[in-house]
């Protein structure tokens, strides 16, 4: 998905995918779960009505956002230059993107997965479990947890602990209130760093190798 296309600055311009006019897909992730893109777009739909007591709000669907789309072409441009599907597979794919599914398992516990091969194919991370790496439940908008498999031991390298935030490459581009950080981070997270890691369309780590320095180099404070 480029950040060059019409569309793409289009839903930008008139914050078509904002939280507060779509749906908060990260934070729906994290408190949910879905397994795959089927039971995402699901949530999409039956947060719309319901009073879920994860008191997460939906303002559609995908096919909503993509009508919604199509309708900012008369403002911005004065006609429809792209059709109502093309503007509802733009959407699609866009949310698949922020969702992690592209490719089936989500992409926080790819994430996981590649950090956990980096500590097995560095004895110097491993032995005596240095790196405990664990997955971040509940709605503070970080996704993993990376801390000291035993606190007590004085041995370095081990990493105090930090947190990464796992974020599709075009978060890097977005403005307002696209890019916020939730609300219940703010306090939080004041003392421990967070470290955002991106990946591209097609769920590669454009940055894995800059992230893993900066978790080393926290790990030598």
């Amino acid at each position: 998905m480029s950040t060059d296309s019409p569309l793409y600055r289009l839903n930008k311009k008139h914050d078509i995918s904002a939280p507060e006019n779509s749906v908060p897909v990260t934070k729906l992730i994290r408190v949910h779960q879905p397994r795959n893109r089927t039971e995402l777009f699901a949530l999409f739909k039956s947060h719309v009505d319901c009073e879920c007591e994860c008191g997460i709000k939906s303002k559609g669907t995908i096919k909503d956002f993509g009508v919604n789309l199509y309708n900012a072409q008369i403002d911005e441009w004065g006609q429809h230059v792209f059709t109502l599907k093309e503007c509802i597979q733009w959407e699609f794919d866009f949310f698949l993107l922020l969702s992690g599914f592209p490719n089936g398992n989500t992409i926080v516990e790819k994430a996981i997965l590649y950090i956990r091969n980096f500590v097995e194919k560095h004895p110097e991370y491993q032995s005596d479990g240095f790196w405990a790496i664990s997955k971040c439940t509940g709605n503070h908008g970080v996704d993993i947890l990376v801390s000291p498999a035993d606190p007590k031991r004085e041995v370095y390298p081990f990493p105090t602990e930090c947190y990464i935030k796992v974020e599709p490459k075009i978060y890097k581009y977005m403005e307002g209130s696209i890019k916020r950080v939730d609300e219940t981070c703010d306090g939080l997270f004041n003392a421990t760093p967070v470290f955002c890691l991106y990946y591209d369309e097609d769920s590669k780590f454009i940055n894995f190798d800059n992230v893993i320095e900066l978790v080393v180099n926290r790990s030598m404070e």
